[in-house]
């Protein structure tokens, strides 16, 4: 009598050890995507925003304003281009924007499971992402301007 109560309770033990482990798994996994989203939203697009706009206006210095082909000597390299920088660098603000409050809602729900947890952190996200793109914007202008 009870001599099975023993290892039915060491199952049990077994059971919440691994259970307790699986959660802590669970919770590292969840800090590593908030980090990598937040990682991405505040450095990786402002970077490849700031690229672009420094393209743009690379490209734009190539084109011959006014220069017909023929007088030029050489083929029309960029071709007409009706973007301007200021509207890149516009329609970026508006893509962080944009970005960070999707992200900041997928972390509400990566974190804990509901949608409107994540807009609290939606502030923040914005402007860590703006003010990382006015200053990547403005280091790349100093390093290729």
């Amino acid at each position: 009598t009870g001599g099975h109560l023993a290892l039915l309770l060491e199952e049990v033990a077994r059971d919440i050890i691994e259970t307790r482990t699986l959660k802590r798994e669970l919770v590292t996994n969840t800090k590593a995507y908030t980090m990598f989203i937040i990682f991405l939203v505040v450095v990786g697009s402002p970077l490849l925003l700031a690229i672009s706009i420094s393209f743009l206006n690379n490209m734009l210095e190539l084109r011959p304003d006014g220069i017909s082909t023929s007088d030029a000597g050489v083929g029309n390299i960029v071709g007409e281009i009706n973007i301007t920088s200021d509207f890149m660098f516009n329609i970026s603000i508006g893509m962080l924007i944009m970005t960070s409050i999707l992200a900041s809602v997928l972390i509400g729900v990566i974190k804990e499971g509901t949608l409107y947890y994540g807009f609290r952190y939606a502030p923040f996200v914005i402007v860590l992402s703006v003010i990382s793109f006015l200053v990547m914007n403005f280091l790349i202008k100093g390093f290729l301007g």
